[in-house]
């Protein structure tokens, strides 16, 4: 799929965000997400999982329900 314009501006909300330790260097982090650009909007559950590295915090799986 091809991207006719970009949008003038993106707003993104992120609400009820819930942060949980899954172990030593494993998080999942929870939230209800709100998406606007141009006439196209959404809200979305996402479910980030993040693994600690020597760099700092890595998203190693994103899910949207």
């Amino acid at each position: 799929m091809r991207r006719k314009s970009s949008p003038a501006s993106i707003q993104v909300r992120i609400d009820n965000l819930r942060i949980e330790n899954t172990g030593p260097d494993s998080a999942e982090a929870r939230f209800n997400q709100r998406y606007a650009a141009g006439n196209y909007s959404d809200r979305t559950n996402k479910t980030l999982r993040l693994q600690r590295e020597s760099q700092g915090w890595r998203i190693t799986r994103e899910i949207s329900n």
